[in-house]
């Protein structure tokens, strides 16, 4: 399989989009069969998001028909013509307007700015923790919200887990957590270049972690058994950390990171 032909993305149509870009065609000129497709997933912990992986197979470069010309004398006999009954020319219609006008704000307006990558501020990293602790404990309380907070710390970031049994606290799809978690990093990581806040639900992070080893083994068993490999779902460099680590002493098998970005996944494989 020529690795240069083989294109991802997390739909069947972004990673044909991804291999036009790429070969410089259209849709339809691809002819390609799908390796791998799997469907967006949501857990107790996580939410996997779909993907796709295809292999070109034949390109089918085809050359579109020249456009007829129209004559110098058609075109020069017809316009008189046209002035003399009194026809009015043709005007822009609306849409055509909006577009103009679409384009003239975008030139207006300029490029957009992006966030500037800036460097830690010492004095406000050493200040991150009981920073992040008093802010998202005030928050907590005036949402209404009886939760025990506390933090963890290392050199990038600050874990502050929050402790409590209110379920619209904990709700995956209110994402709560996510919104404070904002507003945490809005004040003190962008703003004062503080340290990166996570927050997260006390004991989610030794959940997780045991819940990944245990599903890696299962499917590290599966190989051994089989002698064929398996490929996990796309995941965070984190999580792929601690499935390595998990697998690093098992006999008979062996772990392999590949794909790119976002689709990043590991490979089991029979030793």
């Amino acid at each position: 399989m020529s690795e240069e032909m083989v294109f991802e993305g997390q739909t069947e149509k972004d990673a044909v989009r991804a291999a036009c870009q790429k070969l410089l065609v259209e849709p339809k000129m691809v002819e390609y069969e799908v390796l791998e497709s799997k469907e967006a997933t949501k857990t107790r912990f996580r939410t996997v998001r779909a993907y796709c992986k295809i292999q070109v197979t034949q390109v089918n470069r085809a050359v579109a028909p020249p456009k007829k010309e129209k004559s110098e004398d058609s075109t020069e006999s017809t316009a008189p013509e046209a002035r003399e009954e009194g026809q009015r020319e043709r005007r822009p219609r609306r849409n055509d307007r909006n577009d103009r006008n679409d384009g003239n704000r975008n030139r207006s307006r300029g490029p957009r700015r992006e966030r500037e990558d800036k460097p830690l501020d010492p004095e406000m990293v050493a200040e991150s923790g009981e920073r992040a602790k008093n802010l998202v404990t005030q928050l907590l309380e005036k949402m209404g919200f009886e939760a025990i907070v506390s933090i963890e710390e290392n050199d990038q970031r600050v874990f502050v887990h929050i402790g409590g049994s209110d379920p619209i606290l904990f709700n995956e799809e209110e994402n709560v957590l996510g919104s404070i978690q904002y507003i945490a990093n809005a004040a003190i990581h962008w703003k004062l270049r503080g340290k990166r806040i996570i927050v997260e639900r006390a004991g989610a992070r030794a959940d997780r972690e045991e819940e990944l080893s245990r599903l890696a083994k299962e499917m590290a068993e599966k190989v051994k058994e089989t002698g064929e490999e398996m490929t996990l779902q796309p995941m965070h460099s984190g999580d792929r950390r601690l499935v390595h680590q998990a697998l690093n002493d098992m006999e008979g098998v062996t772990t392999k990171s590949e794909g790119t970005g976002g689709f990043r996944c590991i490979r089991i494989l029979p030793e």
